[in-house]
């Protein structure tokens, strides 16, 4: 079955008022797992309350600077697939990290980590991760604003997500 994204429905057909972006979000600095790791009784992997810095730049100014991800993820026992999900916030600076920031968007997401071979997998096997989040602007210029993103990562090309989606008044 193909997994729905923002790429495949929304953005193809823009609702009068949104407003389309792209752009990257880059690590902030090595991303580790600082979260608590468990493991499950079914040989599953639970990684809870795991949070990383990154950085987003987009080609509208109002969905870049920097990121902050609270990420969880239920890992198969294969050791590579994987479900993710969270809450993030971005501090809007508009590309200047000088400035005072310019909003503060609030974020849920959910993923998936998909390999791209099969078994047996190991720390270099390629892999490719689709995450889809809806952010909510809570403070300064995109207060009672609405985005949605979807942020595609592909090992094999390198660390960092593509971004895409589109921001919209809320309703």
């Amino acid at each position: 079955m193909k997994q729905s994204t923002l790429s495949n429905l929304e953005t193809k057909s823009l609702k009068k008022g949104q407003i389309s972006f792209t752009g990257s979000s880059n690590p902030a600095n090595k991303p580790e797992i600082k979260g608590t790791t468990i493991k499950l009784p079914n040989g599953k992997t639970q990684v809870i309350n795991n949070i990383v810095e990154w950085y987003d730049k987009a080609t509208d100014w109002r969905v870049t600077g920097k990121s902050f991800w609270y990420i969880n993820s239920l890992t198969e026992e294969d050791g590579l697939k994987a479900k993710i999900w969270g809450k993030a916030e971005i501090i809007v600076d508009g590309e200047n990290i000088d400035d005072k920031s310019r909003g503060r968007w609030e974020l849920s997401w959910f993923g998936w980590i998909t390999p791209k071979e099969d078994p047996p997998y190991n720390e270099k096997s390629p892999f490719s991760i689709v995450a889809e989040a809806v952010g909510i602007g809570k403070e300064g210029e995109v207060k009672d604003l609405v985005a949605k993103w979807t942020y595609t990562f592909d090992s094999e090309i390198g660390f960092y997500y593509n971004t895409e989606g589109f921001i919209q008044k809320k309703d």
